[in-house]
Parts: structure tokens; C-alpha cells; sequence
């Protein structure tokens, strides 16, 4: 993510800076330590980013994009310039007259390095490989990582020195731009196809009472001086979710309520087998199979059972049998009237 950007910047100039001091001394260091720490006393260079500041350049400029493809934004990036101080490390010079400051060589080398290869992005050699040691937002960006040496006079450099309370050591400033933060790209529009959304669809039938038992009688009675509610049987469909408790009132009051398990595809057929005899189940099972959800039918095959207690069960048999024949199941129950003739 390009929030990361400043500190991939920084860790591909050191890791750049290591892959070249090391093949002059194999234990060379690069260190990012400020400078108002205790730097190691080996060879090598303290890389410090010291400032960063707004890049004037994109200032309010709609983020274009860049190679991955990514979307342009109305938004504009964040323009950064690095602002990083060089600081050569090296053990303390003997006094023999013909040596020198090995920590000159570290500078020296790291100067070269960054001007033979002022472009971050482009870096191709033996021991540094831009394309694998940087991350893909900075690699597809249209902008380039750029350092650039800072002519710094030594009251600006003494300045900083000073701000962190240090006497002044050789340093050189560098300039790297421009780094940008990029904004955060909006949610895609349209998704793929969802082949399977998880989600269990059933279709319920608006609330119908069947029967009331009793159908007249008191809510309660004495028994003694002990008041016991009596109980009152509801019969129907509809009256429950899945998931959820059915709750009944009487006269405002809530009401204590013991549910049976509602109709089920599993409990229709044997209903149907003990009515009548294999024209009545078959009937039953043809109804259920035909709809999307066996729980559409169920309104359908109650009402089938209902005309037995009418009708009686032979005839409801012959009924089933001839609908079957006719192939006409999907008709309403009432279409199934036994005391209709041919």
C-alpha cells in the first residue's frame, strides 16, 4: 500500500547503498540511526531522514493513476520530497601519516553510487534488482524515485546538528522525490457473478386458524380456591418463523403457549398413507416435489386431507386417482371435489 512508501524508499536506498559498500569492505554497515544516537564505530554510512516535505508539484493535481492499471482519482496524492542526511562511519584514524579516514572511502563510495544511479526505479545491477526489492506501487507509479545531492553550506548543516543537541560531523544532504501517497482507490463497482448466495429462502403463507378447541368455554376455572387456566387449542399454519417464537395474547396479556412442531414434508406423507391408500400418498409426494419449496404445497395437500373428514376416505381416494390421471395436481384442492361427476 503506498502509505508505505516512505519507508520502502528508505529501505531500498540502504539496501542499494549496502549492495555497493560491501564490495569494497565485506563488513560494512548502512545504519538509519539519528544522528543523536552513538553511531557504530565501524565503516559504513548513517542514512537519517531528517524532513520530509510537501511537493509543491502535485499539489491539488488529480491523482492519474498509474501502470497496474490502477483507477485515477478526483483526489490528489500526497506529494512527497525526502529529505536524508549522509553521515560516513569509520573507526578513529591511527596517526601514521600515510593513512587515511577510511570513513572518507564510505562516503566517497556512497556519493558515487547515488549519482551513477540517480534513479531508484531503474536500478539494475548484480546485487540490486529494483524490480524484486521494490514493491509494486512504486515500480507501476509514472513517477520516479530521484535523488539528487543538496548543496548544503555548513551553516545549514551545523543548524542541524544542533537541533539535536550533537557537535558537528560530516555529513552530506540529499534530496529524494517524489514519493507519493496515493489515495485509498474506491470500492469496485459490480462484483462477479455470485453462483450461491448461502442464504435458505422459504416462503410462508400469510397466518390461517384452521380450528379453535373448544370453540366456546372460559379462559379459566376454579378448582377449590386454586384459579387454573384452561387450555385453549389452535390449529393452523403460518402462525411461526423460522428462528423466532410465536407469542400470543389474550386481552393484552401474554399468554403462556406450548407450539407443535409445524407441518413438514416428512409428516404429510404418512398422513396421507394412514387416510387412504396409494393414489392419496402418491398425490401428496406429487404435490410436494412440484414446487420450488416443498413448504408452498403444503396449503394444497392440508386441504386434500381435510376433505376425507367430509367426504370420507374412498372417496377422496378416487378423486386422487383420477387427478393423477389426468395429470392435474397443480389444480386448486376444490378442483378435487368428490361429488363432482365426469
Amino acid at each position: 500500500m503506498s502509505y508505505q512508501a516512505i519507508n520502502e524508499v528508505t529501505r531500498g536506498l540502504r539496501r542499494l547503498l549496502v549492495s555497493q559498500l560491501t564490495a569494497v569492505s565485506p563488513t560494512a554497515v548502512v545504519t538509519l540511526l539519528p544522528p543523536g544516537n552513538a553511531l557504530p564505530d565501524r565503516l559504513g554510512v548513517n542514512l537519517y531522514l531528517y524532513r520530509v516535505m510537501e511537493s509543491p508539484f502535485t499539489r491539488n493535481r488529480p491523482w492519474p493513476g498509474d501502470r497496474a492499471p490502477t483507477f485515477p482519482s478526483e483526489q490528489p496524492a500526497l506529494g512527497l520530497q525526502l529529505s536524508y542526511l549522509l553521515t560516513p562511519l569509520g573507526t578513529t584514524p591511527t596517526t601514521d601519516a600515510n593513512t587515511g579516514d577510511d570513513a572518507h572511502t564510505m562516503l566517497g563510495l556512497a556519493m558515487r553510487t547515488l549519482l551513477e544511479h540517480p534513479i531508484l526505479n531503474d536500478i539494475h545491477l548484480p546485487n540490486f534488482e529494483a524490480d524484486t526489492v521494490l514493491p509494486d506501487f512504486l515500480l507501476n507509479s509514472f513517477e520516479k524515485i530521484k535523488m539528487m545531492l543538496v548543496p548544503t553550506n555548513i551553516e545549514e548543516l551545523s543548524k542541524i546538528w544542533a537541533t539535536i543537541n550533537q557537535p558537528y560531523r560530516l555529513s552530506v544532504a540529499y534530496e529524494v522525490s517524489l514519493v507519493e501517497i496515493t489515495p485509498t482507490p474506491p470500492p469496485p463497482v459490480g462484483g462477479g457473478i455470485v453462483l450461491s448466495t448461502g442464504v435458505n429462502v422459504i416462503t410462508l403463507d400469510p397466518p390461517r386458524l384452521v380450528a379453535l378447541s373448544p370453540v366456546t368455554g372460559a379462559l379459566a376455572r376454579i378448582a377449590g380456591t386454586t384459579l387454573t387456566a384452561n387450555t385453549l387449542r389452535i390449529d393452523g399454519f403460518g402462525f411461526s418463523f423460522p428462528g423466532q417464537t410465536p407469542i400470543v395474547r389474550v386481552a393484552g396479556e401474554q399468554v403462556e403457549i406450548n407450539t407443535v412442531p409445524g407441518m413438514t414434508q416428512t409428516s404429510l406423507l404418512p398422513m396421507a398413507a394412514k387416510v387412504a391408500r396409494l393414489s392419496y400418498e402418491a398425490l401428496v409426494e406429487a404435490i410436494l416435489a412440484d414446487r420450488p419449496h416443498p413448504e408452498q404445497g403444503y396449503r394444497s395437500c392440508l386441504g386434500i386431507l381435510r376433505l376425507a373428514k367430509r367426504y370420507g376416505a374412498a372417496r377422496v381416494e378416487a378423486a386422487c386417482a383420477r387427478a393423477g390421471t389426468v395429470a392435474a395436481r397443480l389444480l386448486s384442492p376444490r378442483r378435487f371435489d368428490p361429488q363432482a361427476r365426469a
